[in-house]
């Protein structure tokens, strides 16, 4: 790549760097966010309970109360447009506090911050769980309950991530996208453009600054959305946390805080 010599106040190049996150796929329509994918889980969890009499898996155990269900019932769950509506409508015929290991369970935590109407980061209250746990053990080492709970978050953490996974390849399959009508063709075609004079001429006087030698998105998000809509022959993409169609670079969901005390503790056991 080309470079830039600060004595000499020579312009020889540069690289242009966009980042990217998930308001990019929510204004193309999508529900990307993670609300959307708890509630659609949730209602295909109610589809299996009535037409089975139960939902059992690594993150539910749900027991149908009332086997006169009507289709109309099934409808109405479907109509929600919330968690928490959804969870007081399901509590008339499901039974959704079932809890047979009786161990935590990581998503019922996410249905309560839900359902209390508060925004939550599944990844963050992940993290606020795990921490609990560790100092459980920290103070209890040879506890065989503490070290359940621990393989029982991580298996809980698995399972949301092949679910969210399948979500977001359901939800995106087979999308088309015309470039001249979306409302990020003009702004794509905008980052393969010169710098304006008014954005380098007081470093690089009397320089003529040409097109970016190199475009680069950093990708935040899990679809391939970004290359659909633009020129990617033109420009390079990494997806920082993985990508739900590259098997050599799978989705990552969960994360740690190397500043937290927590990242650095050791067990014995």
């Amino acid at each position: 790549m080309k470079t830039y010599n600060r004595d000499e106040r020579h312009f020889n190049g540069y690289r242009r760097l966009i980042l990217v996150g998930n308001g990019f796929d929510l204004a193309l329509g999508l529900k990307t966010n993670y609300s959307d994918f708890v509630l659609d889980y949730l209602k295909r969890c109610a589809k299996e309970c009535i037409g089975s009499g139960k939902c059992i898996n690594h993150l539910v155990h749900w027991e149908l109360t009332d086997v006169n269900v009507l289709i109309g019932f099934l409808e109405e769950l479907d109509e929600c447009e919330n968690v928490a509506d959804f969870m007081s409508a399901a509590a008339e015929k499901i039974n959704t506090n079932v809890n047979k290991s009786n161990l935590p369970n990581l998503f019922t935590s996410i249905i309560w911050s839900y359902s209390g109407s508060n925004w939550v980061g599944i990844e963050a209250l992940y993290y606020d769980i795990l921490q609990y746990y560790l100092k459980d053990l920290q103070r209890t080492p040879y506890d065989r309950k503490n070290y359940l709970s621990v393989v029982k978050l991580n298996d809980q953490l698995d399972e949301l991530t092949s679910e969210l996974k399948m979500y977001l390849k359901r939800i995106t399959n087979g999308l088309r996208f015309n470039k001249m009508d979306s409302p990020f063709y003009y702004l794509m075609q905008g980052l393969y453009a010169p710098l304006k004079s008014s954005d380098y001429e007081k470093v690089w006087k009397d320089e003529e600054v040409t097109l970016p030698d190199d475009i680069m998105f950093l990708n935040f998000n899990y679809t391939k959305t970004l290359f659909q809509i633009m020129d990617h022959e033109k420009a390079t993409q990494v997806h920082i946390h993985g990508s739900i169609y590259e098997l050599n670079n799978p989705i990552v969901f969960g994360y740690g805080d190397d500043t937290s005390k927590f990242s650095r503790v050791r067990i014995r056991g």
